[in-house]
This record gives C-alpha cells, structure tokens and sequence, in this order.
C-alpha cells in the first residue's frame, strides 16, 4: 500500500530495491507479507519468516480486530497455519 492504495505487484518490485546480499531476483531489502483484499479494500496482513532454529507467522485481521504472533519449532510452518486457522473457528464459534 502507497498512500492507502494498493500497489500493483509489478510496480513494487519497480519502487523496492533487491538486497544487496541475497543474490537472487525478486529477494527484496524489505519483507511486507501478503495480504487479503477483499472489493478493494485490506481486511487482514499475514507475515511469515523462517530462522534456523523456528518458524514464525503474524497474522492481523483488519475488521475484528484480531492480532496473533504464533512460533513453532517444528519444523514445519504449515502447523502455524493450521493453528492459526484453528484459533480463528474456536473465536468465531464463541462470539456468536
């Protein structure tokens, strides 16, 4: 997002300079996760990175109000995904 718009993926890569360091295209000085827009407007940030020793997943959902920091040392980062997806059902059950 620019100035509250959505910026187009191939104009990002346009504006952000490639890291010095990784030798690879498209390896970006900054990381932004992803998004999900939905009718044009974002509703929820996703963030994940990975380190040696653990996975981490960042997940805010822009219209509750929900923010969650999830860390596994499993191995696998698709466990945070479940996990988060878990959390999520076991919140929207008990608010209504």
């Amino acid at each position: 997002m620019l100035d509250g718009t959505l910026l187009n993926g191939t104009r990002l890569i346009k504006l952000v300079k490639q890291h010095p360091l990784s030798g690879k295209q498209h390896h970006m000085e900054y990381d932004f996760g992803r998004y999900t827009v939905i009718a044009g407007a974002v509703t929820a940030i996703h963030h994940d990175g990975s380190n040696p020793s653990h996975h981490v997943l960042k997940y805010s959902d822009i219209e509750t109000g929900i923010s969650m920091v999830l860390m596994s040392n499993d191995g696998n980062k698709q466990t945070l995904y479940l996990l988060k997806d878990a959390i999520l059902d076991v919140i929207h059950t008990y608010a209504h």
